[in-house]
């Protein structure tokens, strides 16, 4: 885990007048197009301060650490994603909605495997800036399941959404890893709708129980 040195608790996004929320959405532009275009580790805040225009203090006014820029820039791309699925309307059957859901996020992060990395990392960060904007993140994302289990009795659909987010959390940390295919993310995740939606499985019956030698 990273050493975050924590700087003057940067003004809430809602607080800040047209012409600095205008620099916010630039500095968070500018460090997400340099996240397409590599990998956080290799990213320094100063290149992404010249590429936003903006002096290396600025930037600093109003991310307190490197973490907390980053988790703006996972909540402005959930953000778009929700958008995405928005402008497509899901199908009306709840286990065909959540599959459809999650073929959208496995694809979406399949695309950009660094994201996925820099969620991992924004998990562990103990910057309290960028943990309460992750949380927002998780929020976001949470709201996209609702829209799919919106049919559903609501603790039905919030235990179904813890479900499948431990598999997809799971799965999608071990392609980051290089442990499993993209195809075994799909079938795994998809082959868990299946199960939730399906009918309890029965045991299989053992053969030849109580027969004689």
């Amino acid at each position: 885990m990273s050493v975050v040195v924590q700087r003057a608790a940067p003004p809430a996004l809602a607080s800040l007048p047209p012409a600095q929320r205008r620099r916010w959405d630039r500095i968070v532009r500018a460090a997400l197009e340099m996240l397409e275009d590599g990998e956080y580790e290799q990213i320094q805040v100063r290149d992404v301060a010249k590429r936003a225009g903006v002096a290396l203090g600025t930037l600093y006014r109003y991310f307190a650490s490197k973490e907390h820029l980053y988790a703006a820039v996972m909540l402005w791309w959930v953000d778009s994603f929700n958008r995405g699925l928005q402008r497509s309307t899901l199908p009306e059957d709840p286990g065909d909605a959540l599959k459809e859901l999650l073929r959208r996020s496995i694809a979406a992060f399949v695309a950009k495997p660094q994201f996925l990395r820099v969620e991992i990392v924004m998990e562990g960060s103990n910057d309290v800036h960028a943990r309460e904007l992750i949380s927002e993140f998780a929020g976001q994302y949470a709201a996209a399941y609702h829209g799919a289990l919106g049919r559903l009795p609501d603790e039905q659909a919030a235990q179904i959404e813890i479900v499948i987010q431990c598999v997809l959390t799971k799965m999608l940390h071990s392609y980051a890893l290089d442990r499993v295919t993209v195809e075994r993310v799909y079938e795994v995740v998809l082959g868990t709708v299946d199960l939730v939606f399906s009918p309890p499985p029965r045991a299989r019956r053992a053969s030849n129980i109580g027969a004689s030698a």
